[in-house]
């Protein structure tokens, strides 16, 4: 058991070396505070011009997706490094199937990123003119899961990066368009309905539609959420353990040069 939590410590300490966003200091309250919080600004100034009706829960909102962001980004960045470094092809093609190797990745991260969401989501309350308790916890209730989805995300874009020269560009495209398929700006509800129907199965889109529920008082319809969140978290993930494979694959059979990743 020691040995155990002694390698999984190890890991955790390697990651942590090969985030960029951890670099620095300045560098860390950048990725983790600053850049989130002109997110969550930007995203509540383009709702309030759109004329929506609730600003508190489109901030709550807003807080979670960058949560997701945050985490998907710097395991993406983590994984870019390595590659640039030369160390992909060692390690993945040992443990691609092992959680040691992706886990640790997002530790780091989910850890800064739960302490600087928490200290938004007081402030968001404190400048609520109807300091609306519940929709604060109900936020709070659905940071594990923005973990979890941040974590899948970035699963898929590090695996599926593997595959591609650009090994920034599924994550460009994820991040891009996130914000738009989960529905901060505008419920998932007044989009077309062809657009409904397929972003209310990406993830991202349960959970802030469980809080938009929550927000209204219609905690019957929050689970639902988590659970279709949860459940989109892991089919990336393991569409971004298949692109790995799929990459390594075609190394060991001649079909891509090693010094592809």
């Amino acid at each position: 058991m020691r040995e155990r939590c002694a390698a999984w410590w190890l890991a955790i300490r390697i990651d942590a070396a090969s985030s960029n966003a951890l670099a620095t200091r300045p560098t860390a309250l950048v990725t983790f505070v600053v850049s989130p919080a002109l997110s969550v600004v930007f995203l509540v100034s383009l709702s309030s011009a759109m004329g929506s009706a609730d600003i508190v829960t489109t901030a709550y909102a807003a807080v979670l997706i960058n949560s997701v962001l945050v985490v998907t980004l710097a395991m993406a960045t983590s994984m870019t490094r390595d590659r640039q470094l030369g160390l992909i092809h060692e390690t993945l093609g040992r443990c691609v199937y092992r959680l040691r190797f992706w886990i640790p990745r997002a530790i780091v991260p989910s850890g800064a990123t739960c302490v600087s969401t928490t200290a938004t989501v007081g402030c968001i309350l404190a400048l609520d003119p109807h300091h609306q308790i519940h929709v604060a916890v109900a936020c709070l209730t659905l940071l594990p899961v923005a973990m979890a989805v941040g974590m899948g995300l970035g699963v898929f874009c590090s695996g599926l990066a593997l595959t591609m020269r650009d090994p920034y560009l599924v994550a460009n495209l994820v991040s891009g368009l996130l914000v738009l398929t989960s529905g901060v700006v505008a419920p998932l509800a007044s989009y077309p309905r062809w657009a409904y129907l397929v972003c209310r199965y990406l993830p991202g889109s349960g959970m802030v539609a469980a809080l938009r529920s929550a927000a209204d008082g219609h905690w019957d319809r929050f689970v639902g959420g988590i659970a279709c969140d949860v459940v989109g978290a892991i089919v990336v993930a393991s569409t971004g353990i298949g692109g790995a494979v799929v990459a390594l694959s075609a190394v060991r059979r001649g079909r891509r040069p090693i010094d592809a990743f």
